[in-house]
């Protein structure tokens, strides 16, 4: 629970300023890194994997290290800040720079299990076969949530960003307390796949929540599996109730009539 309180905090600060600096935001490139300057690679087990569904052992490179070579901004706390993890499809997860230092994340380069020459196995992706390449991001501790410790794969790039840059074009102007929930919902479940006003991941469209809509996606949200068979996008019934739902609609509306 204290993540999730820090992740809102982050969140909130986002309803009450505009973006302060206007910068190019630290960046690591990990396809372009020179071998003299990675970290010394470890080898990590991971208890329950839930790309591969079973106990993996990886090659992988410490992800508090890595983020060293990122220079921080110094008039921004480091709290209000979020790491963006970038795949070569361009799908972003972020998290809140705190929580990325304070728990043991490794960046994989090497499944264990793959023959010698070969760096990974296949898995199935929905209806696709995949496979991590080249970097996947782990976390020695399963139990994590997801929704805040994201497990991302075919990582090519991180970089560090404020959050009030990042989710600004996304940012409700409304104070209607189920529009602001809906925002801090749909931040934390929706916008890695999908964008509001270009923010966000590729995976999903941009919703586009009209009044006519309105019960077929409160639906869909919390239980896309039942509509489209194969889909990528997970169930969120365990997460959400009808409520939480129904506040992510009402955020989506207000900012398609922005």
């Amino acid at each position: 629970m204290p993540n999730l309180i820090k992740f809102c905090s982050v969140i909130l600060l986002l309803t009450s300023s505009l973006p302060l600096f206007s910068a190019q935001w630290p960046e690591i490139r990990l396809l372009e890194i020179p071998n003299s300057e990675l970290p010394v690679a470890v080898q990590v087990t991971i208890a329950k994997d839930p790309v591969y569904k079973t106990t993996k052992k990886y090659l992988a490179y410490p992800l508090d290290e890595l983020l060293t070579k990122l220079k921080l901004p110094k008039q921004i706390n480091p709290d209000e800040l979020l790491i963006i993890f970038t795949a070569e499809d361009s799908y972003q997860s972020f998290m809140s720079y705190s929580d990325a230092v304070s728990e043991n994340g490794y960046i994989a380069f090497k499944d264990i299990a793959a023959s010698a020459n070969k760096k990974w196995l296949p898995f199935k992706f929905g209806s696709e076969i995949t496979t991590p390449e080249p970097f996947y991001l782990v976390w020695s501790n399963p139990e994590l949530d997801k929704w805040l410790f994201p497990w991302p794969f075919q990582l090519t790039s991180i970089s560090v960003e404020p959050a009030t840059d990042f989710f600004a074009a996304a940012m409700p102007q409304s104070k209607q307390k189920s529009v602001q929930q809906g925002f801090k919902l749909f931040s934390q479940y929706c916008i890695r796949c999908h964008t509001v006003n270009k923010v966000g991941g590729k995976i999903g469209p941009e919703i586009q929540a009209s009044e006519s809509r309105k019960q077929y996606l409160l639906e869909f949200i919390l239980d896309a599996p039942s509509f489209i068979k194969d889909t990528k996008m997970p169930s969120f019934k365990k997460q959400l109730d009808r409520e939480n739902a129904s506040a992510i609609l009402a955020y989506l509306k207000h900012i398609n009539l922005k």
